[in-house]
């Protein structure tokens, strides 16, 4: 028997962009930039944080009119195609209703309700208000009113199923698309009717809860059957602030999850772990994260500063990124000196005015580094010498240092290649602890131990060569996943050691 070899490879900080998994850049608003408009030395740009971005858009801009879609808008595919041309892939949310409504052109388009579906006027007054020091984005920019569509109405259901149809055949299956969120039901598409307004309006309009939930029933069936092909997500809230909790309408929850329907917290800014163990974060937080991330991924949006980091990454998140309503994008906006970079700034003013443009930025990095899945080899057992045509064991320890399991099985690589760099052979099997499995959820070690052989007709001659190890998609070879480890080649596989092919 061969001698047996143990290989400890050298764990790396790097920022490792993989599929399905990160931290997203974000665009919301108007005035979206380019990826050419940004400049090349900045710093996000230079140290390559990611390659995913969030763009979110009002539905009455790509639709102005009835069935004439402005696909090649400047805030849309004109601005996110820049960003797929240089290797991103893109997050998308239509908004039904954005912050300030109709009359803004921020929400639906007038025509839905000219068409006869029902509406409400929300007084401006409502949102006249200035929340820390700076001017905030619900604040109205003159007297109109904030016009909200009435969801359950059904000519607006209508409308709604004809634009999510269009969505779907221009965007479903895409490769570029990361996932597309539903974003008909509630401000934002966070679910919420409303935002903090009296409730009897929407009594007036028939609102219940069961009526609210059939409605938000009806929008996740529209993008389920026009989204068979690419990942769906859907922001939580509380149906009607002061009325109805999301703890009451855990039917939407359960719903979501049979039809594999991603979830997403947008309120996490002012959850952190100081003195007291997670002061704001609302116990339905923790209770549906903790319930469902084995079934289906989930993610955040929101962080204030350095403390709240590990706090966020303990509940398995897929992906996050940062809040708040402004023009452009946001990561732009690190060193800001009014600080509106983050949403929850007036919870902790002191403590985020203390921050300086290197904690901001390592904010970034921070996550950046350890959302997602980020597997480690902290150990492989291979033979020192290997005959053709005869079995050999190859043992692995693998530690997820992530936030959150992987949710899809990929298969193990073992390459071999001469002294040039040429491969001599190679060869992929699943193995027997699915890198999907919630054994290798965060923090978590598994060893693994496959069995492999280099055929006896092989053409290899007796000699020295070069280990590399790898993970890959079973069936398509162009997706690579990338390891915490170092070595790397330019098709990300990571030389481990050598092996001696013998007679």
């Amino acid at each position: 028997m061969s001698e047996m070899r143990m290989e400890q490879p050298k764990e790396t900080e790097d920022f490792l962009h993989n599929p399905g998994m990160g931290i997203m850049y974000l665009q919301r608003e108007k005035n979206k930039i380019r990826y050419d408009e940004v400049p090349s030395k900045s710093w996000f740009l230079k140290e390559k944080l990611t390659d995913k971005i969030s763009v979110n858009l009002v539905w009455s801009v790509l639709e102005s009119k009835e069935g004439e879609y402005n696909w090649g808008h400047s805030d849309w595919e004109g601005c996110f195609n820049s960003w797929i041309a240089n290797g991103y892939k893109v997050a998308l949310l239509v908004r039904g209703m954005g912050s300030r409504g109709t009359l803004y052109n921020d929400g639906t388009p007038q025509w839905v309700f000219n068409a006869g579906a029902e509406y409400i006027d929300e007084s401006p007054e409502y949102f006249k208000y200035i929340a820390g020091s700076y001017k905030h984005y619900l604040q109205p920019e003159d007297d109109r009113a904030y016009r909200f569509p009435v969801y359950w109405d059904p000519i607006y259901l209508e409308k709604v199923n004809n634009f999510v149809r269009a969505l779907g055949k221009r965007y479903n299956g895409n490769p570029n698309i990361e996932y597309v969120m539903i974003g008909h039901m509630g401000r934002w598409g966070e679910m919420h009717i409303s935002c903090h307004s009296p409730v009897k309006p929407w009594l007036d309009k028939g609102y219940s809860l069961a009526k609210y939930i059939e409605a938000h029933k009806k929008i996740i069936d529209m993008y389920v059957d026009a989204f068979p092909n690419t990942p769906l997500v859907q922001q939580l809230s509380d149906p009607a602030y002061g009325l109805n909790t999301i703890k009451q309408a855990e039917e939407i929850i359960d719903y979501l999850v049979s039809k594999g329907v991603y979830l997403k917290n947008d309120g996490f800014g002012k959850s952190w772990e100081g003195d007291v163990k997670n002061p704001y974060l609302s116990d339905w937080v923790i209770e549906y994260f903790d319930k469902y991330y084995p079934k289906v991924k989930v993610m955040f949006e929101n962080i204030v500063f350095p403390e709240a980091m590990k706090s966020m990454l303990k509940y398995h998140i897929s992906y996050w990124h940062t809040g708040r309503e402004v023009d452009g994008l946001q990561i732009m906006r690190v060193g800001d000196p009014q600080k509106t970079l983050y949403s929850w700034l007036s919870f902790y003013k002191e403590q985020y005015a203390k921050m300086t443009v290197e904690d901001e930025k390592n904010i970034f990095r921070y996550m950046a580094r350890y959302v997602g899945y980020r597997f480690v080899l902290k150990e492989l057992i291979h033979p020192s010498k290997i005959k053709k045509g005869e079995t050999f064991s190859v043992k692995y320890k693998w530690k997820n240092k992530g936030s959150s399991p992987c949710y899809k099985n990929y298969a193990m690589l073992l390459t071999l290649a001469n002294k040039n760099g040429n491969i001599i052979w190679e060869n992929i099997q699943l193995p027997n602890v699915p890198t999907s499995s919630l054994k290798l959820d965060s923090n978590c070690i598994v060893n693994d131990e496959l069995k492999w052989e280099i055929p006896m007709n092989s053409k290899i001659q007796n000699g020295i060569y070069d280990l590399y190890i790898g993970i890959r998609d079973i069936k398509n070879s162009d997706i690579k996943i990338e390891l915490a480890i170092g070595n790397k080649d330019n098709q990300k596989r990571y030389k481990i050691g050598r092996i001696e092919i013998i007679s």
